[in-house]
């Protein structure tokens, strides 16, 4: 219902205005409190609506704002909304009834394309806990959805690295989603990405290093340690690698890197003593580089590779968590600061983009400092 002012005044008293409408003449008093005003209206839905949805954002408001700035606020409202009208959209809630055709078919399209199990993985707990969370069909999600479900998972306290990835993870899914002709258009499209603090990674210093290497408590710990290092492989690369994968003549080592592209890695000197020491020393005839010390022996988790570097770390008393990718960083650090090219350092970390490359090997300040004294 649209209301169209009468330019008339009230003769009782002239600050009154009146309102004409197709039903009744409505006197609404400037002065009076929003709560009065709300009382006079007539049973007209649309004008209830939109009075009803002022008064909730200027209370909420007035929480953060002055009484002043809120009556401001509800007279630009007001203003604004007055061309407008308001209805209640339907939100009703579907049972979940597990994850949508839809959902599956994109899992197995990126596992074709030679996505990590774990990438996968990741994508899989992410997008599950969004349906389950919103409940509603896939082809009805639009960018608001989105933004209230990402909002809300801000607000559980993780990081906005951990949020950034499951916008990515929504991405990929909602752009397949529309290349495959499924949906019309990305509710993504809308969504802008999440802006992360800008901080220099960590690397490990030469006597870190030493220290980690005390700390190691038996022949496996010490092998991981410096085959890490040495090769400076994913986590996954080397949990995935075999014992035949290695060519002890030439000191490489096969890896499936992203994308389930082959690389070759080097194993220097120092790795190859204790890994040959760990090899020989194996009571199990498993094929895997690394596996569990106790029967029935299998090759080692993801998890339980980062729990061997989590411990060693904290023996060695280092005061940040030890991880393998820390290893990888401090790799990359090294060989820039020792003259290497970036080209090199790229295809040896397998990095699809020499930008990745020069994130991990970002240069500290007493490196600069260094270069700045021997060029000055």
């Amino acid at each position: 219902m649209v209301l169209v002012p009468n330019r008339g005044q009230n003769k009782r008293d002239p600050r009154r205005a009146v309102w004409k409408t197709n039903a009744v003449d409505l006197p609404i008093d400037a002065e009076a409190p929003a709560a009065i005003i709300l009382q006079r209206l007539p049973a007209c839905k649309e004008a209830c609506m939109k009075e009803k949805v002022i008064l909730s954002i200027c209370s909420k408001a007035m929480a953060i704002m002055s009484t002043e700035m809120a009556q401001e606020l509800k007279r630009i409202l007001e203003a604004e909304l007055y061309a407008y009208d308001l209805s209640v959209s339907c939100t009703d809630l579907v049972p979940y009834q597990g994850p949508p055709e839809k959902l599956r078919l994109f899992l197995a399209s990126k596992r074709l394309d030679g996505l990590s199990p774990l990438t996968l993985e990741r994508y899989a707990a992410r997008l599950v806990h969004f349906c389950r969370s919103l409940q509603k069909p896939i082809e009805d999600v639009n960018s608001m959805d989105i933004r209230a479900y990402l909002a809300a998972y801000t607000q559980t306290g993780v990081m906005a690295s951990t949020v950034s990835t499951a916008q990515t993870a929504l991405k990929s899914f909602f752009m397949w989603l529309e290349t495959e002709d499924m949906i019309l258009k990305s509710p993504m499209r809308k969504i802008k990405p999440i802006k992360l603090p800008s901080r220099q990674p960590k690397s490990l210093t030469p006597e870190q290093m030493e220290l980690l290497r005390m700390a190691c408590r038996d022949i496996r710990d010490r092998a991981m340690l410096e085959t890490y290092y040495s090769t400076g492989c994913r986590v996954s690369e080397l949990q995935m690698a075999n014992r035949g994968d290695i060519n002890w003549s030439d000191g490489s080592l096969k890896v499936i890197g992203k994308g389930n592209k082959e690389r070759t890695v080097y194993i220097n000197d120092r790795a190859a003593v204790h890994l040959r020491l760990y090899l020989a020393g194996r009571a199990d005839n498993e094929p895997c580089l690394f596996a569990t010390e106790r029967k029935e022996y299998h090759r080692m988790k993801t998890k339980a590779i980062q729990d061997v570097f989590r411990r060693i770390g904290e023996t060695a008393k280092i005061p940040y968590k030890i991880h393998p990718h820390l290893l990888r960083h401090t790799v990359a650090t090294t060989m820039l600061r020792n003259g290497s090219e970036l080209a090199k350092i790229q295809k040896m970390l397998g990095h699809a983009s020499p930008n990745t490359t020069q994130i991990y090997a970002v240069m500290d300040d007493a490196s600069v400092h260094d270069t700045h004294r021997k060029c000055s």
